[in-house]
């Protein structure tokens, strides 16, 4: 689970999380995970819910990365906390 300003906040084989642009995250994971699948959801930490898109994909050149970029319904990208799972 990752907050809007890209602080990792509950994690499982998660190593870090970044933001580095308005609505575009990097989360590193500790094994290589290119040969994995990814799946994204937009939420927060408690109850609450967030409305708009995400996507999810490998972060090219960091083997044990993934990229995160969250949109508004407009859409355009913005800073919306989210949750990513790895699937190897």
């Amino acid at each position: 689970m990752v907050d809007g300003t890209g602080t990792l906040i509950r994690n499982k084989g998660a190593v870090s999380a970044q933001q580095n642009a308005t609505g575009d995250f990097q989360v590193i994971f500790n094994t290589d995970v290119t040969a994995c699948s990814y799946q994204a959801t937009l939420g927060g930490p408690t109850t609450s819910t967030a409305i708009g898109y995400v996507t999810v994909a490998q972060r090219l050149n960091v083997p044990a990365g993934v990229r995160v970029q969250t949109f508004n319904t407009a859409p355009a990208l913005a800073n919306i906390p989210f949750f990513v799972s790895v699937f190897c």
